[in-house]
């Protein structure tokens, strides 16, 4: 059974009233018209029926008497542009909305949905699209009303039209284009439609809604049909979504961008404003938690393969709350095993990451990423895995202390990259601070490979360990480079003496060669007695 209240008027149309409602238990909205109209209003009961889709009115019921038809739609709480009535009218909507990005990514899944099912709308505009606030889930749902002009339209969108349709403020250019046609010549105009004018239109409700209930394309009919014609618009929110407006504001319908698409981009761009505040450097952990109560995909990848934490452990920005903000994104799912293009994780990325070794939380962070179960062991494509690239890079003393973190943690202290390096050959020709020996011996504690050669067969890096080790310490690479040589090109620390002599006290053997290399290479301020002490008298 359908009741109405006449007292509670909702709307009214050109042939139809809408009034509160209900329908058995339900609240509905009753949309009621005279008999003699019924047939303006078949196209839209033929398009309710077959649409069911969370972001367009629903059609629950159909009735008719001698002289109305009624239709029981859903009933909803407002009409987007009663939005933006002034704060003295008493129609205006006051209650809850969506975050921008979730509205207008509804109302383009309703569309690409319509567009989906083989029908046009042919009448997008604020006034047709529905607020509708549950209560019970207080979630807020956007909706597409008003099916009076819709038609089917052929698998290539487009459609016979017998006259021009909708509302004025809201055409396409080429809808624009035929009633000038129709105006100038005296022949009928064979007219043709397609549903990118409503892809247009979308694109002007969706500039409406930005920009506080302001048209894009000016405040008189007269100045949007003038600017819609040249488009030109006058009032185009600078937002992230002003690439796609403009896509959607193509003059050429065969340029425009499809309603899928709208829905695709606009999927992206919660993600795009992470990647964004990411970059940024003073990160506010408040609008990064804002996006993500908003339904971000934190795990998204972009163009890279980078999700936002792989974006995080590579950024050059040092900030004092990034161990807040890495805990945020883990905390809310983030996965901490995510690799790049060239297989790297968070944990690689962070230890090859130069910039951030001067955070005073690099170490903290390194423990964060193992505590929530990074895959220590992960290796890119490179072979490299945290151990190595950690002995490359890093230069600081404190690298005694991450490596020893690592070691408990179960890394494979074997690790040999690409290039045949391992831990010690990637420390001895990078790290040049004093606690060098220390680190080697470590190393060597945990069965490294103290013999380990590279493709160029360097073992530069064994140089100092202890002879009963097993090394060869007066060995030679492929250039007849011995291990003095070796360290002339690449240690530059004061304590270079102290090995000098470490060296040769366990039995290194001091060639004319090597004394002729330092000749003309070292040039430190000890050189003079460094070359006294591969010279001693005779």
């Amino acid at each position: 059974m359908l009741t109405f209240d006449r007292q509670k008027v909702l709307g009214k149309g050109g042939f139809a009233t809408v009034y509160e409602g209900v329908w058995g238990k339900t609240k509905v909205a009753v949309k009621r018209f005279l008999i003699g109209d019924a047939a303006s209003n078949e196209l839209e009961e033929k398009a309710l029926k077959m649409l069911d889709h969370t972001n367009v009115i629903k059609l629950f019921h159909v009735e008719k008497d001698q002289d109305f038809k009624s239709f029981a739609l859903e009933l909803c709480d407002a009409s987007l542009d009663k939005l933006f009535l002034q704060e003295s009218d008493s129609n205006k909507y006051r209650g809850p909305m969506q975050p921008e990005t979730e509205v207008l990514l509804q109302l383009a899944k309703g569309l690409a949905y319509i567009h989906q099912m083989g029908l046009v709308h042919r009448d997008i505009k604020p006034q047709n699209v529905l607020i509708s606030f549950d209560s019970a889930t207080q979630q807020v749902v956007m909706k597409w009303a008003d099916f009076g002009f819709s038609k089917r339209v052929n698998e290539r969108g487009t459609f016979t039209m017998s006259d021009v349709r909708g509302t004025y403020d809201y055409f396409a250019p080429e809808i624009l284009k035929l009633l000038d046609e129709e105006r100038s010549s005296e022949n009928e105009v064979q007219k043709r439609g397609t549903v990118k004018s409503d892809v247009f239109a979308e694109g002007l409700v969706f500039g409406y809604f930005l920009s506080g209930g302001i048209h894009p394309f000016g405040s008189s009919s007269y100045e949007i049909g003038k600017n819609v014609r040249t488009k030109k618009p006058s009032n185009l929110p600078k937002t992230e979504i002003r690439d796609l407006l403009e896509r959607m504001f193509e003059k050429n319908p065969k340029h425009r961008v499809q309603s899928s698409t709208v829905v695709e981009i606009l999927q992206e761009i919660p993600v795009l404003m992470m990647f964004t505040l990411l970059k940024k450097r003073n990160r506010s952990v408040e609008e990064i938690e804002k996006l993500i109560k908003e339904g971000v995909n934190i795990n998204a990848k972009n163009r890279r393969e980078m999700t936002p934490l792989l974006r995080l452990a590579e950024s050059k920005n040092n900030s004092d709350n990034l161990v807040e903000i890495v805990s945020l994104l883990i905390q809310h799912g983030a996965n901490v095993n995510s690799v790049d293009r060239k297989g790297k994780n968070a944990l690689l990325l962070w230890c090859e990451n130069h910039r951030q070794h001067r955070n005073k939380s690099f170490l903290a962070i390194i423990n964060l990423f193992v505590a929530n179960g990074i895959d220590i062991n992960c290796k890119d494509k490179y072979g490299d895995n945290a151990l190595t690239l950690l002995c490359e890079h890093y230069k600081k003393e404190n690298l005694i202390d991450i490596i020893q973190i690592l070691i408990q943690h179960g890394i494979e202290v074997n690790c040999k990259n690409n290039d045949g390096d391992n831990a010690l050959t990637s420390l001895c020709r990078h790290y040049e601070k004093e606690n060098l020996i220390d680190i080697i011996r470590v190393l060597i504690e945990n069965w490294i490979d103290i013999n380990c050669k590279n493709l160029s067969g360097d073992n530069a890096l064994n140089l100092l360990c202890e002879i009963e080790n097993g090394i060869d310490i007066n060995w030679k690479n492929e250039d007849e480079d011995d291990a003095l040589t070796v360290l002339c090109n690449y240690y530059k620390n004061e304590n270079f003496i102290d090995i000098t002599k470490f060296l040769i006290k366990s039995g290194f053997n001091v060639t004319k060669e090597t004394r002729d290399y330092f000749q003309r290479n070292y040039d430190e301020e000890n050189r003079n007695e460094v070359l006294q002490l591969l010279n001693p008298p005779t």
